[in-house]
């Protein structure tokens, strides 16, 4: 079963306080697939449609209540309108999620905070999100908010990060921290953070990442701890490192392109 729904009560005046209408949106499919069968059992797939706008938030844009059940893969499609009189029109300024400036909870370094999340800080490795998407976006993380994080994003097997720009300051633009991240990544760009793109896995974690710029990063524009991942086609305009990796025990593949 697929179906879409609009961000209910959302503004995307650039003014509004739009947090808690698009967690409402969340909470209502969440809520949905939570009654629609017993773990490992959803069939259904959801698409949240954001209409052109500026979307102004305050807290971190995840689903209420518990996390997900690992067996249960949750298939929620954040995205922008793809019928109708835009259908066609796939710019990343069509749709900008921005975080106020100065929010409160995003002012600490050492407990960092997400704009957009897919996943509970309680997630363990699942294959829950196989088939999560995530297109047509600008997310800012404002100004005055050193601990924010751009999109906290975790998806399995054919999940899909499209046509998504980054700009802002904090720590990470991109964070991928989930054991069992694949998926195809394409059309990134990144500008400001800390790092530019962070990923973290294990020996099952290898996302396939394509066409990505990055720059005005303060550390490095990719960091990488305990992931293998396939690069194509990313281009750095930095002062700083390219790349840095940590703690990697497993065979890491790395096609650049300059």
């Amino acid at each position: 079963m697929g179906a879409g729904i609009y961000t209910k009560n959302a503004t995307g005046d650039g003014v509004t306080d739009d947090s808690d209408a698009i967690i409402a949106t969340m909470d209502w499919i969440m809520d949905r697939l939570r009654l629609a069968g017993a773990p490992c059992g959803w069939q259904e797939n959801w698409h949240i449609y954001f209409p052109n706008g500026t979307y102004l938030v305050s807290k971190p844009l995840i689903y209420a209540g518990e996390r997900i059940p690992n067996c249960v893969p949750a298939h929620i499609s954040p995205t922008r309108r793809d019928s109708g009189p835009e259908a066609g029109r796939s710019e990343q300024e069509g749709v900008t999620i921005r975080l106020k400036d100065n929010a409160e909870g995003f002012g600490d370094i050492a407990n960092k905070k997400p704009v957009v999340a897919f996943s509970k800080t309680t997630s363990v490795f699942n294959n829950a999100p196989a088939r999560f998407h995530f297109r047509n976006f600008t997310i800012n993380t404002g100004s005055g908010n050193p601990g924010a994080v751009g999109v906290d994003y975790y998806g399995a097997n054919s999940s899909r990060l499209d046509n998504v720009k980054i700009t802002g300051s904090g720590e990470v633009g991109l964070h991928i921290r989930m054991a069992s991240a694949h998926g195809y990544y394409s059309n990134i760009t990144v500008n400001g953070f800390r790092y530019g793109i962070k990923l973290e896995g294990d020996a099952e974690s290898h996302p396939a990442i394509e066409y990505v710029s990055l720059s005005n990063q303060r550390e490095s524009a990719i960091h990488l701890e305990n992931i293998s991942v396939s690069f194509r086609k990313v281009y750095s305009t930095n002062s700083v490192n390219g790349i840095s990796i940590q703690k990697v025990k497993i065979a890491v593949l790395l096609i650049w392109s300059f």
